[in-house]
């Protein structure tokens, strides 16, 4: 596969051990509004934080899907401490499992509380409004590993997409992002990523397929080693047969 870009991402890397020319992933990034119902209810179906009673506990999630060659994988999105600044911050912020999530919560000193009790924290239904636990993020997952979505990735003309959430109601796809900006390497590595992509824009996005051509029934005929006179019988034949 070969891949034409403005940009750098993490599985570019595996170019150089060969490519296949007639096989081109022209990555262009396109941000859409997020139109298609399905997967506005899949997006609200993912559990998230929305607050803590004493706000002295900065745990607020956000919503993210990734899709990826065929597949939604549903992640969350921590928006913590809104002064917080820090260049690699986005990367370490999108988790897919809760012990990441408190670990991460706890290395960085977010909060007071011990692990212990951040565990059973998300044990427990008791974290206001769309509630994040362990129970409802494995029901989610499941949800979304039996997702059958081939035919939008077909319809958006995309091997990648990202669906944010931009406030409650706002919702947008980008197509084609960086999965570099993200940290998504640490989910799928280089060289995994790019088979994947470079089997998923042969096989479901190629537009270089055959066009039907209709067969008549001579040509079927000659191409089997027939002519004109195979099926026919000679007058003289027949003649005989009758006598």
């Amino acid at each position: 596969m070969r891949i034409i870009s403005k940009f750098h991402d993490y599985y570019d890397t595996v170019m150089i051990h060969g490519q296949d020319p007639s096989l081109v992933y022209e990555r262009k990034t396109k941000e859409i509004v997020l139109k298609d119902k399905k997967m506005l209810e899949l997006i609200y179906s993912i559990p998230r934080v929305c607050h803590y009673p004493t706000r002295k506990f900065p745990i607020e999630t956000n919503r993210v899907i990734v899709g990826f060659c065929g597949k939604l994988i549903p992640f969350f999105h921590f928006l913590g401490n809104r002064n917080f600044n820090d260049p690699d911050d986005a990367k370490r912020r999108l988790f897919d499992n809760l012990n990441d999530y408190i670990s991460y919560l706890i290395s960085n000193k977010y909060n007071s509380y011990k692990e212990k009790v951040l565990k059973e924290l998300f044990e427990k239904n008791d974290m206001i409004s769309l509630n994040l636990t362990k129970k409802s993020w494995d029901a989610c997952q499941k949800r979304f590993d039996k997702e059958n979505v081939e035919d939008f990735f077909i319809e958006i003309n995309a091997p990648i997409f990202l669906i944010l959430e931009r406030g409650f109601s706002d919702h947008v796809i980008i197509k084609n992002p960086c999965l570099k900006d993200i940290g998504f390497e640490s989910f799928k590595p280089p060289f995994e990523a790019f088979q994947e992509i470079s089997m998923f824009l042969g096989n479901v996005l190629t537009s270089d397929k055959m066009p039907e051509v209709k067969i008549t029934d001579n040509i079927l005929r000659d191409e089997k080693g027939f002519d004109d006179w195979s099926f026919r019988k000679q007058k003289d034949e027949r003649k005989r047969k009758q006598k």
